[in-house]
């Protein structure tokens, strides 16, 4: 009996600081929310490795290419802000004009996404901001990303 006892005490205490364990490292949380607020689901499809080939690539039109390619046979590309701003820049400089139906849909999709909170990472080595980008579709001087 005190074994079996003790298999019950024990299995609690593990279960319990496997909870607290979970929330001190962010896993869980155990909030209230209002009805209004959803969970944000975030893509990082486009990690470091992406970046880093993208803004090697900024002035090669061709590895442009490759690259954007790259990222548009990744699921959920189009859930990340990072990967549609790569794709944005491309189309945008790739297109003569600036302005092609694309671009649009990429432009709007980076509105969307940054209007959930979703942004580009800042490593990137062109604009990242929803207003900064507009100009780059209209073809006006933009400031590259100091960082």
């Amino acid at each position: 009996m005190k074994r079996k006892m003790g298999f019950i005490i024990g299995g609690g205490l593990a279960v319990i600081a496997a909870v607290v364990t979970a929330v001190a490292l962010g896993y869980l949380y155990g909030g209230v929310k209002t009805p209004e607020q959803r969970a944000l689901v975030y893509y990082n499809v486009c990690g470091n490795d992406i970046i880093d080939k993208f803004n090697g690539s900024i002035s090669s039109p061709d590895n442009l290419k490759k690259i954007a390619g790259e990222i548009e046979k990744k699921n959920h590309y189009a859930d990340d802000a990072t990967c549609v701003v790569a794709l944005y820049f491309y189309h945008t400089t790739a297109d003569a004009n600036g302005h092609s139906q694309k671009t649009d849909d990429l432009y709007n999709k980076i509105k969307n996404l940054s209007d959930k909170g979703i942004y580009a990472s800042g490593r990137l080595k062109v604009p990242v901001n929803v207003e900064q980008l507009n100009l780059l579709r209209s073809k006006q001087s933009v400031p590259e990303n100091k960082q």
